[in-house]
């Protein structure tokens, strides 16, 4: 027997898919008692011979996702709408919040760019002054360049690809990975189930970047019970930056006199929206008691 490294695809009770470089589809493996619970993502050790293949060993975890449970987690592709549907300041807020928090860089990935308007331009101009990291395609008719710049932030990485219902997700999946719809059909009847659901989640082999990528429903993925005050003050950093200035030092910047966020607000120094969603984070904060 020889010992490859692979990467968990996909997880039937007792069976698991790897996938290995030099191999062009994953391989069935069974696994020893002694390797405890595996998730998609989880990097083995596998012995193989032309008859079977045993994973052996779990190499030490960098990260464990826990909505959906995958492990080593290197960055997320958050996929957005220039429209239908129109993007929500909210939910993109939330969702950069959340992922802040846990340390995994997010790149977002605006599609649908033929259909741009000057209010979706200006939300997304603002996104970039505050360094998120951005993307603009047309997933539908991506071309050579977008694909590339895409394969390029993924190169050999595991990555989730998240965002709301309509915005593309799967369309950009079957570029990066052409057989993700066969996949999903032999996932399902493997399993003896319906379509996967977070519960059973997958990755995708993408050869042209030797990454793995998994499609997930990004609302799951959030979970506003983990917001602060400390990484609300983090995150809104560019509504909390003159707060410094206030009269008083406990300044929620709600109803206070003298408040310098409240005056900058009102002389068009501070975009409306990530104020209103400052006050929104705040009131999660006291219904989580954690204010």
């Amino acid at each position: 027997m020889n010992t490859q490294t692979g990467t968990v695809l996909r997880v039937f009770n007792t069976l698991f898919d790897v996938a290995f470089p030099d191999s062009a589809h994953p391989v069935v493996c069974h696994k020893k008692k002694s390797v405890k619970v595996l998730f998609p993502g989880d990097r083995v050790l596998v012995e193989r011979d032309e008859h079977q293949a045993q994973i052996t060993e779990i190499i030490p975890r960098k990260n464990l996702i826990p909505h959906p449970r995958i492990a080593n987690v290197d960055g997320i592709l958050y996929m957005v709408a220039a429209k239908e549907p129109q993007p929500d300041g909210w939910i993109i807020d939330q969702f950069l919040h959340y992922w802040q928090i846990n340390g995994v860089p997010v790149t977002m990935l605006v599609n649908k760019t033929d259909l741009m308007d000057e209010s979706s331009a200006r939300l997304f101009n603002h996104y970039e002054r505050l360094d998120v990291s951005i993307l603009y395609l047309e997933a539908l008719r991506i071309s050579e360049k977008g694909l590339l710049s895409v394969l390029e932030r993924i190169q050999n990485k595991t990555v989730m690809l998240a965002g709301q219902s309509g915005v593309g997700k799967s369309t950009l999946l079957r570029s990066l990975v052409p057989e993700s719809d066969a996949l999903t059909g032999y996932v399902s009847k493997k399993n003896q189930r319906g379509r996967q659901t977070t519960k059973q989640a997958s990755l995708h082999y993408c050869h042209q970047a030797s990454a793995q990528v998994v499609d997930t429903p990004g609302f799951s993925m959030v979970d506003p019970t983990v917001f602060t005050l400390q990484s609300t003050q983090q995150y809104y950093y560019d509504v909390l930056q003159v707060s410094g200035q206030c009269r008083f030092p406990n300044c929620r910047h709600i109803h206070e006199p003298d408040c310098a966020v409240k005056q900058s607000l009102e002389r068009g120094e501070i975009f409306d929206f990530r104020y209103q969603n400052y006050l929104k984070t705040l009131r999660l904060l006291e219904k989580n008691q954690k204010w």
